[in-house]
C-alpha cells in the first residue's frame, strides 16, 4: 500500500464529476461524512462489481448511489451554480438553483 494515500476528509466539500474537456460533468456537491479513502473505496467497489474494472464499464452513476446513498459516506447538498460567462461575453451569466432529485433517486441504478 502506498504512503502517500488520498483522503477525503471528513466534513469536506466534495464536487464529484466526470470526463473531460467537453465531456467534462458535474455530477453532484457533496459532504464527507467520515474519512473516505478513495484507494480503497474504489478497490471495494470494484471487488463487488469487478466488470466494471474494464475499461469503458466502470458505471459512475451507479457509483455515486453506492457511496451517497448505500454507504452513506457522503451527504448530498442542494447548490447554485452561477456560470459567469462564456468566451469573455459578460452578458452570457446564468444562474441555476438545484433542486433537483439526489443521486439514488435521479438515477435509476
Amino acid at each position: 500500500m502506498s504512503e502517500n494515500k488520498r483522503v477525503i476528509p471528513k466534513d469536506s466539500f466534495v464536487m464529484l464529476s466526470r470526463g473531460e474537456y467537453s465531456d467534462y460533468t458535474v455530477l453532484t456537491f457533496g459532504k464527507a461524512l467520515e474519512d473516505i479513502d478513495i484507494d480503497s473505496l474504489i478497490e471495494e467497489y470494484l471487488s463487488i462489481h469487478p466488470e466494471q474494472s474494464k475499461r469503458y464499464c466502470f458505471k459512475e452513476y451507479a457509483f455515486l448511489k453506492w457511496l451517497c446513498v448505500d454507504r452513506k459516506l457522503i451527504e448530498e447538498l442542494d447548490y447554485i451554480e452561477y456560470h459567469i460567462y462564456d468566451f469573455s461575453i459578460t452578458n452570457d451569466q446564468e444562474y441555476y438553483i438545484d433542486n433537483s432529485e439526489k443521486v439514488g433517486d435521479k438515477y435509476n441504478v
